[in-house]
């Protein structure tokens, strides 16, 4: 009977440890139904999170990509920049010694019309004393004739003076009539080769210029010449050299 009661306590015992075990696992179970679901949510943001992840990381590389593009575009354009201004550096280079160029042939140009109105005003000057020196001998011969016909010989010899100083005046007016001319030649030279030089010219001014064997269809190709001649040298071109480039074209 002792025997019965002690294991009767010990089976109470027991059941009643099976049952906090239980009530143990119950709780157990509870946490790990819990956790499992936590885990499940936890592995859904993770999954979305890895997908966004993949997704920045994507748009990352497409803008480090874009980037990069544009980084060779811009060092492309600063290059192109760098080029163009020395381009331009080198154009307004030119055109100064182009601008200097010309403006030492216009003050040559204008010294020659000086020149010019000089001897024009020279030669007026001239034929008025001419005319004067004309009149003052006519007059004199006029006065000879009424006081003095009889001295013929005087009147040979003033007329003779009178046709010696109006052939020097008629000499001298052609001189300077000539040296006119040279002189207008000279500054229609100057111009035309002016004109050649600076690209502007018609094709008239080759024949007046002096230069010869030109061709009028290629005009484009002697001013193209002409253009590259003149930056290399770094002035404008002479008759000379512009006739060597009619020659070799």
């Amino acid at each position: 009977q002792s025997t019965i009661t002690t294991d009767s306590t010990q089976l109470v015992a027991a059941n009643s440890q099976v049952t906090s075990l239980q009530s143990q696992l119950d709780g157990a179970n509870k946490n790990a139904a819990n956790l499992q679901s936590t885990i499940t949510t936890d592995s859904t943001q993770l999954v979305a999170a890895n997908s966004q992840v993949t997704s920045l990381q994507s748009q990352l590389d497409g803008a480090n990509k874009n980037a990069a593009n544009l980084q060779s575009t811009i060092t492309t354009d600063s290059t192109q920049l760098v080029t163009a201004n020395n381009s331009i550096s080198s154009l307004q280079s030119q055109l100064a010694t182009q601008t200097a160029s010309l403006n030492s042939k216009n003050s040559q140009i204008s010294g020659l019309q000086k020149q010019l109105t000089n001897l024009q005003a020279q030669a007026n000057q001239a034929a008025a004393n001419a005319a004067s020196t004309q009149q003052a001998l006519q007059a004199q011969i006029n006065q000879l004739q009424a006081t003095n016909a009889a001295d013929q010989t005087q009147i040979d010899q003033l007329q003779a003076q009178l046709d010696e100083n109006a052939q020097d005046a008629a000499d001298q007016e052609q001189q300077l009539s000539n040296t006119i001319t040279q002189l207008q030649q000279q500054v229609a030279v100057a111009m035309s080769l002016d004109a050649i030089n600076s690209g502007n010219e018609a094709f008239s001014d080759f024949a007046t210029a002096g230069i010869t064997g030109a061709d009028a269809s290629k005009i484009t190709v002697y001013n193209t010449a002409i253009a590259a001649s003149i930056s290399s040298k770094g002035r404008s071109l002479t008759l000379t050299e512009v006739q060597a480039i009619i020659n070799s074209n």
